[in-house]
């Protein structure tokens, strides 16, 4: 099943042109500072790692993961944000080596950063397992739609969930809508 918006989709690039002015990566990452206080943390759907700078800056260990090379190629903390699949084990597995982590280690927590919108039902399943295998806490930000569930919904290429659908999906994670900066 092909991802809803794929890698290909930035490559074309315009989805994030200008983007680093936006002042929500700063609340986010207060949100996620505040929710797992201390450790690693994995920012997974990172794009040029916007988020994960805002994290550092507060002195997080932050990393990122994206599988877009056109992100990777203008990553504003490139030595902290590798190419990697969140779908793929084994891509997960390299980004704790990546970030310093050896055997048993894990992430004190996993962000995934608009990164469910962009999957399948079934793939956002997978992306949420396999997060789980590499952190005790996952964190979702999500773009979430006021008009409810779309089914099959292919608007701006978005797996369209209101918010209390992405935190029934993700339980029992926690979700921050990305147009409201609710959390559930």
């Amino acid at each position: 099943m092909p991802l809803l918006a794929d890698a290909s989709r930035f490559e074309q690039g315009g989805w994030y042109d200008d983007y680093r002015r936006y002042p929500f990566f700063a609340a986010r990452a207060a949100w996620v500072h505040a929710t797992v206080p201390t450790g690693k943390l994995l920012i997974v759907g990172c794009g040029p790692g916007f988020l994960v700078d805002e994290l550092v800056k507060l002195g997080r260990d932050a990393w990122g993961i994206d599988s877009s090379a056109y992100c990777m190629a203008r990553a504003v903390q490139s030595a902290r944000i590798m190419q990697a699949d969140a779908l793929v084990r084994s891509q997960l597995a390299a980004a704790r080596s990546f970030a310093g982590l050896s055997g048993n280690q894990k992430f004190a927590g996993l962000v995934t950063e608009d990164l469910l919108p962009c999957l399948s039902d079934a793939e956002a399943g997978v992306a949420v397992t396999e997060a789980r295998r590499v952190a005790p806490v996952a964190l979702h930000i999500v773009t979430c739609s006021k008009a409810g569930d779309v089914p099959g919904s292919r608007v701006a290429e978005l797996n369209w969930k209101t918010i209390d659908r992405w935190a029934a999906i993700v339980s029992p994670d926690r979700v921050m809508d990305t147009e409201t900066g609710a959390v559930m």
